[in-house]
Formats: structure tokens, C-alpha cells, sequence
């Protein structure tokens, strides 16, 4: 049992430590934690750290009951998404690994650029260089989730490599940069998509980021800041760091100028092809990249469209038997703004719940049968309250 006035000690504690600066109190509570955990992190050892088990004691302040469902879902995600068989050695693997998920992906600009002087990651997102208008016409919702969660993971796997050798807690240092910014990129039905994402990201990565740097902004700042504001932890809030001129100055004392590309005030330069710049270009993605039923390759008979109605506080299931190694594919259209979907299998999650919007491309996928059994999917809409959401699917067993 965790005493209140330990806790409240701790919470005031830095959350970059070394390893023999974990406190027992620390200790304690990563035992417990490891303990109530241990049949998941069996199936994702990769996790099984005491700075990953800390990261969540810190992000939820040490409130055990509130993370093991938490994590045990984030696992159970993780392993859906085969995390636990991808393994990379540097940020530009995982750039161009990312840069391959999608049709899209390369438009959504940014990506890793490597390791800071202290051996953090540095993640760069050049928001202005998309266009989100144009965007949200290629792909669908859960392309976005899938792209923003494996990049996070492969990330904090890159993280755990130099936590191993440093024998020290890192993070995440995030430099948005926000030039070229203008209200054309406040396209309300992406920002919901995007608020959607954030929220998830903080779900499966509790203490995250270890600073967000916000650069080149633009004077419409304060209303960006009131969209975005509401989606931020707490936590998350206090880890913001808005730069004015100096932040060159800033990023080169914080960061290191030799980590640093030159259009980031950096003299990190294009190396052996291993090596090269390879961060996502962002532009605008042409009309061939828009979304068409060609795409879905007759996978499915659209005529076979099952409706159903979700009342607001209220989610509904459609169960399907499949053998192992069979692939279980959906298709949905849903209207009323949006619909929370999931795949599940004997409660445990075989797709991640997303917040899913079908008003510009549908939402289609499938997942491969890990076992024999009822699959459940689960379209949710408890967090409503006054409204039913209407959903037209058809599932396929192949």
C-alpha cells in the first residue's frame, strides 16, 4: 500500500533519474506494478523495464488501480499490432518503415530525427507543411491512429535501447514548428481527428514527451492553443514551451546544433544512405492518392449494407466466428459525426478502440485470426449523450 505522504513527496520528484537514483519507494511500486501485470508483459517482454513500468507510475501519479487495465491494454495493443516482432536500430529506419504504412503517410510531414546530445529522442512535426483539407480525402481515420501508435512505440523502443546503456531515464523532445502556419489548416473535421489521436497517444504513452517545443508561432496562436489546449493532459500542459526569436538559441543549448538538421538551425548533414534526411515531405497529396471503392478490390458486396442503431450512452456488438489464420474484414459507414470501434476476442483486445469519422472515406480493415472464436466488434457510443449514431456494415471471413 502506497502512503499518501510518500506519494505526495515523489510527485514533486524530477522524472529523469538514473537508475541507482530510483527511490524504494519507486522500487516498491514497480514491483507491485510488475506483479499485477506479469501474464501481459510475458507476451511483450520489450516492456518488461523498470523505467517503461515507471514512465506509467509517473504519468498516472503512482495510482496503480487506475493503470493496470490501462496498460494491460496498451500490451494487449501492442502485441495486435506485432510490436513485439519489430525491432530498429536507428530513427531512420523507423522513418522510412513509417513513411511505407500508408499511401498517405508521406504527406503527413515529419518524423524522427534522431537522438539528442543527452540521448533523447528528437521527434520534429512541421505542421504547416500538411494539408489536412486534402488529407482526410485519402485514407481512412484508423490509418492516422495506426501511423501515430506505431511511431510512438517504435520510438520509446529506441529510447529503452539508450536507457539500457545510459542506465538512465529519457524521453521524448518534440519540436513543433509552426511556420507557414495559417487558419486554412483549422479544417474543424481534421482537428477532431487529430484531438481524437492525441487523446490516444496519451492513453497508451503516459509521460510521453520530456518537452514540446513550439516554434515560429504564428499570431493566431492563441486560438490554436484553445483548440488544442482541451485534448493536452495536465502533465502534458506543464511540458509546453512556447519559443519566441531565441529558439534557435534555445534548440541548440537544449538539444545540441550537431543533432540538429540546417533547416532546424543544425549541422546534422545527409550521411551514408542508411543515414539520409528522411523525414515525411508533407504537400499536397495528388488527386490519384483520393479515396475510391477501387481501392477496396471488391473485397466486399456494398448491396449487403447491415444497419443498425446506436442510442446515445448505449454500444451494440455483432459477433463472428473465425478459425485460426482466417481473415475477419469490415467495411462501415456511420453517421451522427463519429463511432468508437474495436475488435475484441474473450475480452481481450484484438484492434484498438478508435474514434472513428466515415463523412470523407469509410472505415475498412481487417484483422488475421490469432485463435479459433467469437470475434466481437464493437461499435460504441456511451460517450454520447443525446444523440443515436447510425451504422451500415458488412463483414467478410476469408
Amino acid at each position: 500500500m502506497i502512503d499518501d505522504d510518500e506519494l505526495n513527496k515523489h510527485l514533486s520528484y524530477s522524472h529523469y533519474i538514473r537508475e541507482d537514483e530510483i527511490s524504494d519507494f519507486q522500487k516498491r511500486a514497480i514491483a507491485e506494478l510488475r506483479l499485477k501485470v506479469k501474464d501481459d508483459l510475458v507476451f511483450y517482454p520489450d516492456y518488461n523495464t523498470d523505467f517503461s513500468l515507471l514512465r506509467w507510475l509517473m504519468g498516472f501519479q503512482f495510482d496503480i488501480d487506475v493503470i493496470i487495465p490501462k496498460l494491460k491494454a496498451t500490451l494487449q495493443i501492442f502485441r495486435a499490432f506485432n510490436l513485439h516482432n519489430m525491432d530498429f536500430e536507428t530513427a531512420e529506419e523507423v522513418n522510412n518503415y513509417i513513411k511505407k504504412l500508408t499511401v498517405a503517410a508521406p504527406y503527413y510531414p515529419g518524423g524522427l530525427i534522431g537522438y539528442d546530445k543527452e540521448g533523447n529522442i528528437i521527434n520534429l512535426q512541421p505542421i504547416a507543411k500538411s494539408v489536412p483539407k486534402l488529407l482526410i480525402k485519402t485514407e481512412r481515420v484508423s490509418s492516422l491512429f495506426l501511423l501515430s501508435i506505431l511511431e510512438s512505440e517504435l520510438t520509446f523502443k529506441l529510447i529503452r535501447k539508450q536507457e539500457k546503456i545510459q542506465k538512465r531515464k529519457l524521453g521524448v523532445k518534440i519540436v513543433v514548428d509552426l511556420s507557414g502556419f495559417s487558419s486554412d489548416l483549422l479544417f474543424m473535421p481534421c482537428i477532431k481527428v487529430y484531438m481524437n489521436v492525441l487523446s490516444t497517444l496519451q492513453e497508451l504513452f503516459p509521460d510521453f514527451a520530456r518537452v514540446l517545443y513550439i516554434i515560429n508561432c504564428p499570431k493566431i496562436m492563441n486560438t490554436v492553443w484553445v483548440i488544442v489546449k482541451p485534448a493536452l493532459s495536465k502533465q502534458t500542459r506543464e511540458k509546453v514551451k512556447f519559443l519566441t526569436s531565441d529558439w534557435r538559441e534555445v534548440l541548440k543549448a537544449d538539444l545540441g546544433e550537431k543533432y540538429l538538421y540546417p533547416d532546424w538551425v543544425g549541422s546534422k548533414i545527409n550521411l551514408p544512405e542508411k543515414l539520409a534526411i528522411n523525414l515525411r515531405p508533407g504537400g499536397i497529396p495528388p488527386k490519384e492518392l483520393y479515396f475510391t471503392e477501387d481501392r477496396l478490390n471488391n473485397t466486399f458486396n456494398l448491396n449487403d449494407l447491415i444497419k443498425i442503431s446506436i442510442p446515445a450512452r448505449s454500444k451494440k456488438s455483432v459477433f463472428i466466428e473465425a478459425k485460426k489464420e482466417q481473415q475477419i474484414h469490415w467495411y462501415f459507414l456511420c453517421s451522427g459525426n463519429d463511432i468508437d470501434f474495436s475488435v475484441e476476442l474473450n475480452s481481450k483486445i484484438c484492434h484498438p478502440r478508435y474514434r472513428i469519422t466515415t463523412e470523407f472515406v469509410p472505415e475498412y480493415n481487417f484483422i488475421i485470426a490469432h485463435d479459433d472464436g467469437n470475434f466481437e466488434l464493437i461499435f460504441d457510443n456511451t460517450y454520447g449523450k443525446i444523440f443515436a449514431k447510425s451504422v451500415q456494415y458488412v463483414i467478410k471471413i476469408v
